[in-house]
């Protein structure tokens, strides 16, 4: 890597991004997110990821501003679906940039998508949205009894949200019914008073400043927060689609 690629890759992994975690205000967008959102909260602030995205991006954008643009070495989309099968992501969907709060599409919710949403394009039917396909100019919704109603319609937002970007239309303010409550916001602002530089007993100190035992309740917090960062995330999507499989 030369300085820039360095540079570059530094700025990727570094998460500035991160909420405060002091102010609780700054994690309001994830007040009755579905848990596809967590997971994705959870994956972004994975090191690993964050590190495999940083020097694929830089091989990305090598290829990128040649002039004139060759065609795109093997090399750098094997490597990005390698990256996807390694973290549950669906290689048909791609990497998502840790800084970004949109969620990826996982390897999970992209089998759900075949089995209960079909596309319709210049009058031929497809499956589920995919991005090497031309923009899609129906979709129609199928409900499965083997899996939660409220997550299915979770997921059905999500891609008619997608559906609608990939036809140039601005998606409606995203509507969500399934709540997880507050435990993972907790899990969050603990991770990130680390990762900030902080320490547990500042954490316990600010998060649970008259909760006898708060430190131990904190301990706990952070333990499981990395648990979710460090593969438990999936966890957080198979509920959703029983048949898939992941890491």
């Amino acid at each position: 890597m030369n300085d820039g690629d360095i540079a570059l890759s530094e700025s990727l992994t570094d998460s500035l991004w991160l909420p405060i975690w002091t102010d609780s205000s700054t994690y309001d967008y994830l007040r009755g997110a579905p848990s596809l959102q967590f997971a994705w909260e959870f994956l972004r602030r994975n090191d690993e990821y964050k590190r495999a995205f940083a020097k694929w991006i830089v091989e990305w954008l090598r290829w990128w501003v040649q002039s004139p643009r060759p065609e795109k070495p093997e090399a750098v989309t094997q490597f990005a679906y390698a990256i996807c099968d390694y973290f549950g992501l669906s290689p048909d969907f791609g990497l998502r940039d840790p800084g970004s709060i949109s969620p990826p599409v996982f390897q999970a919710m992209a089998q759900m998508g075949r089995q209960i949403i079909s596309c319709w394009n210049n009058g031929v039917k497809t499956d589920f949205p995919h991005p090497r396909h031309p923009p899609s100019f129906g979709m129609d919704v199928r409900i499965v009894s083997e899996v939660d109603l409220e997550q299915q319609l979770d997921f059905i937002r999500l891609a008619f949200n997608e559906f609608t970007r990939a036809n140039g239309f601005e998606p409606r303010e995203e509507s969500r019914t399934h709540f997880l409550g507050d435990k993972y916001i907790d899990y969050l602002r603990v991770y990130d008073a680390v990762a900030s530089g902080g320490d547990m007993q500042l954490a316990a100190s600010t998060l649970a400043p008259n909760n006898q035992g708060g430190y131990e309740r904190i301990k706990k917090q952070f333990k499981r927060a990395g648990e979710l960062v460090y593969g438990g995330y999936l966890d957080l999507v198979r509920p959703a689609f029983p048949d898939s499989s992941g890491k």
